[in-house]
């Protein structure tokens, strides 16, 4: 009954104290998020060189599962195998589960959002799952895929260090491709080469060199489209 009740709340609707409440009351372990397969860590790491975002520790968090909003969690995002990891009480212990990916929707945690785009191009199968949202605005999306790969270590011990593989997405409409340069964004908008060479996108800067340069972009596509 109390998993019926739960999937009756519109989340959309009610504010996260609210939801908060609602799962404290019903009980976390009879919503849907519980029905999560058990973690089991596989690559043991011994050093900052770990296979998360941000942090190898759980962080307060929120993710939309299955249609509904869940609030003030400890999840972290294992950025090797791109999966979400959630710890959540079961009774008097804790348990880290693996909520099913494909229902989750988007996440948040370290301030920075995610959405799951599953896989929208079957050529390019490397552009699905979940992506940071960097900027958004009506007709274009900048996103960044956040992926760790491993190298093995042999010593006293087998461990594993994780090392940074990122890339980036533009969502035009309703189209991805990936962008890395000034290049790229020239390719795609061939009109703005002259606005585009004004922003110096390099590794050292690239969030926020593609951000700044994306506003620009959308602002003068804006105003040309109200003309």
């Amino acid at each position: 009954m109390a998993i019926l009740l739960f999937s009756g709340v519109n989340a959309q609707n009610q504010n996260p104290d609210y939801l908060t409440w609602f799962d404290s009351t019903v009980g976390i372990e009879n919503t849907p998020i519980f029905e999560g397969l058990g973690y089991v860590e596989q690559f043991k790491s011994i050093n900052e060189k770990h296979k998360f975002f941000t942090s190898e520790d759980f962080a307060p968090g929120s993710i939309m599962y299955d249609g509904q909003e869940y609030h003030r969690l400890n999840l972290k995002y294992d950025l090797s195998v791109d999966e979400v990891i959630v710890n959540l009480k079961d009774g008097f212990e804790t348990v880290s589960l693996q909520p099913e990916k494909r229902k989750i929707s988007g996440f948040t945690v370290y301030g920075s959002k995610f959405e799951n785009i599953g896989n929208p191009t079957a050529s390019a199968p490397e552009i699905s799952g979940f992506f940071e949202i960097l900027f958004t605005a009506p007709s274009l999306s900048l996103l960044k895929k956040h992926h760790k790969k491993k190298s093995k270590k042999i010593g006293k011990l087998v461990y594993y260090e994780f090392y940074d593989d990122n890339f980036y997405v533009l969502r035009h409409d309703g189209r991805y491709h990936r962008v890395n340069s000034n290049r790229d964004f020239s390719k795609l908008f061939p009109a703005y080469r002259k606005e585009i060479k004004k922003y110096k996108i390099k590794k050292s800067n690239k969030d926020e060199a593609m951000k700044a340069l994306l506003k620009r972009l959308s602002l003068i596509m804006s105003n040309k489209n109200k003309q």
